[in-house]
């Protein structure tokens, strides 16, 4: 179960548990993005979560990694992402944390995945 019983239990994963094809999602606002963000995150503002997670991420089944500046409003968008039907989510709370914790990469600018 690796990765998804983590999911579960809320225990931390460690990159080399992230199954191939994760999604990361940024879910702050556009300027906070621009900043700094991880590398290859697509940008979805909390806001426009339920219309534009569609668009980025269709199929319902793909491991979904989402952060956020603090972990407030990454944990709102993976209860709201569960609510939707997706059914691999990860709230990945604060990005700092996140990249510390997994080693990722953060980057500055418009580079959306």
């Amino acid at each position: 179960m690796g990765w998804f019983s983590n999911v579960l239990t809320g225990a931390k994963p460690s990159v080399t548990q992230f199954p191939e094809g994760v999604l990361v999602v940024d879910v702050r606002q556009e300027q906070e993005y621009i900043q700094g963000h991880v590398k290859g995150a697509h940008l979805v503002p909390l806001p426009q979560l339920a219309d534009g997670i569609g668009i980025v991420c269709p199929d319902h089944d793909r491991p979904i990694v989402v952060y956020c500046a603090a972990g407030g409003r990454s944990c709102t968008a993976a209860g709201q992402l569960r609510a939707l039907g997706y059914t691999h989510v990860m709230d990945g709370g604060g990005m700092n944390n996140l990249v510390r914790q997994q080693g990722l990469e953060v980057v500055q600018g418009m580079d959306q995945a």
